[in-house]
């Protein structure tokens, strides 16, 4: 980079991403790290961030000059985001759909029209940690997570026009009913093709795709659609006050029993324990614990992506023995990286026996 011309080492200028689909993505649908006058315009993410990051994702990128300058850390600035679709399945890690990060953003943030969509459902009410979609800004000084009202009360009105929404995706990523339908901003200058090159069927369309008639290249195969349901029946918890976000305090956290004469369709109790780890782990969230009564348990690389749990021997038992049965290459337990939302971090692990593999 040319440190006389771009002092602040921005990783790209006056870019734009427009009329993209961007489909089954592991980590980010965009990124943003230190860009100055980016613009995000009609793109359709559909099942962002199955495994890490957010759909859309604000960062820094950290420069050590080798002229004698300081380290550099340059956020993005005059941010753009307007008639974009931001998607999260079913299927993926608890986290936001927008993520500013700690020094991820300088100054002007300019959002409307974008509709987001996380397919556990929609949460009607105040926010609660892991129900509908969610937003967070890490910066120091302005930390926050919470729901789409709560964020464009946070970011000093912007997201005007924007809901939180199904965007009914035909199988060209078509928005075919619903509010994506008439939400779009009419841009100046207009955006007037969509993905495949074709005039916009209508400037109302939001996304990237909007004449599904005229294929003139091919679409990403569109994941299958799970089921969306009213209401999300399972309660997060929040992290533990350690945890740089500590906006979740009114958890009580909850404990799980593992016993090897227990049974996974039960409710994980003293008195009705889970057989196995690898339920009483699917069911917990951060915070928690889990209890692991005495005897042998046979494992296979049973992972956790879950950060802050305490995985330990029950109280007054011998210590439990989670055995691998290989050549002792296979782990017994396999943690998973993400960060805060998708990774094991701060696992704790107490009066255990490992025998026959690894952590």
């Amino acid at each position: 980079m040319n440190w006389v011309t771009n002092p602040r080492f921005y990783e790209c200028i006056d870019c734009a991403a427009v009329n993209n689909i961007i489909a089954s993505a592991g980590g980010a649908g965009i990124g943003l790290y230190s860009a100055l006058n980016p613009r995000v315009l009609h793109n359709t993410v559909h099942s962002g961030a199955e495994n890490a990051q957010t759909p859309l994702l604000l960062a820094s990128v950290m420069h050590d000059p080798d002229d004698g300058r300081d380290t550099m850390t340059a956020g993005c600035k005059n941010v753009v985001l307007m008639n974009n679709i931001f998607h999260k399945a079913a299927t993926a890690r608890n986290g936001p759909m927008v993520q500013i990060r700690v020094h991820g953003l300088e100054s002007e943030f300019v959002a409307m029209r974008n509709v987001y969509f996380f397919e556990r459902g929609i949460e009607p009410g105040p926010f609660r940690w892991g129900h509908g979609a969610f937003f967070e800004d890490e910066r120091t000084e302005t930390t926050f997570a919470g729901n789409l009202t709560d964020w464009k009360t946070h970011m000093n009105g912007t997201e005007s026009g924007s809901a939180e929404a199904n965007p009914h995706l035909d199988r060209t990523y078509q928005p075919i009913c619903g509010s994506a339908t008439s939400r779009a901003l009419t841009l100046s200058p207009p955006v007037t093709d969509d993905y495949n090159g074709a005039p916009r069927k209508s400037s109302s369309n939001i996304g990237a795709s909007s004449a599904p008639n005229s294929k003139r290249k091919p679409y990403p195969p569109l994941p299958a659609l799970a089921s969306i349901v009213a209401t999300v029946t399972f309660a997060p918890r929040e992290f533990l006050p350690v945890w740089p976000l500590d906006h979740l305090r009114n958890h009580t956290p909850t404990t799980y029993v593992v016993a090897r004469d227990g049974n996974d369709n039960n409710t994980g109790t003293v008195q009705k324990p889970f057989q196995t780890l690898a339920k009483a782990i699917g069911a917990a969230m951060p915070g928690d614990t889990i209890y692991i009564r005495n005897g042998t348990h046979t494992l296979t690389k049973v992972q956790i992506a879950t950060p802050n749990l305490t995985i330990s021997g029950y109280p007054g038992d011998p210590r439990p023995v989670l055995f691998a049965p290989t050549d002792g290459e296979n782990s017994v337990l396999y943690i998973a990286q993400g960060g805060n939302y998708g990774g094991g971090a701060e696992l704790t692990l107490r009066n255990l026996i490992i025998q026959g593999g690894q952590i």
